[in-house]
C-alpha cells in the first residue's frame, strides 16, 4: 500500500533473509548521511568472499512539507512546496527542468 508505512503491509525482514544466505549485510540509516553511504560501498568493495546488500533508509519527500507522509506519494508538491525545495537544496526556484553544464 501507499496509504502509509510500508509496515502495514510488508512485514518481512529482506537484510536478515540475506544475511542467513550467507550475504555481507549492512545498514546506512540515513542516505544524507554521504559519509556512511560511502563507507558501506567501500565496506561492500571490500568484502569479496561473499555478495553484499546495502539497506539504505530514506524519508519520502525528504525536504518538502509534505516529508514523511503518504501525501507526497503521486502527488504534485504545488509551486510553493517546490520553490521552498528548490531553494532549501540550492537550486533556482524559478528555474524548471534545469540541468547544470557539469552533468
Amino acid at each position: 500500500t501507499i496509504d502509509g508505512d510500508t509496515d502495514l503491509s510488508f512485514t518481512e525482514d529482506v537484510l536478515m533473509r540475506y544475511e542467513s544466505y550467507g550475504w555481507h549485510v549492512q545498514t546506512v540509516n540515513d542516505v544524507n548521511d554521504l559519509d556512511a553511504v560511502r563507507a558501506a560501498i567501500a565496506s561492500a568493495k571490500a568484502e569479496t568472499s561473499k555478495p553484499s546488500m546495502i539497506k539504505i533508509r530514506t524519508v519520502i519527500g525528504h525536504g518538502s512539507s509534505k516529508e514523511g507522509s503518504h501525501g507526497v506519494h503521486g502527488a504534485p508538491l504545488g509551486a510553493t512546496d517546490l520553490k521552498a525545495v528548490k531553494q532549501k537544496f540550492g537550486f533556482n526556484p524559478e528555474e524548471s527542468f534545469a540541468v547544470s553544464a557539469e552533468v
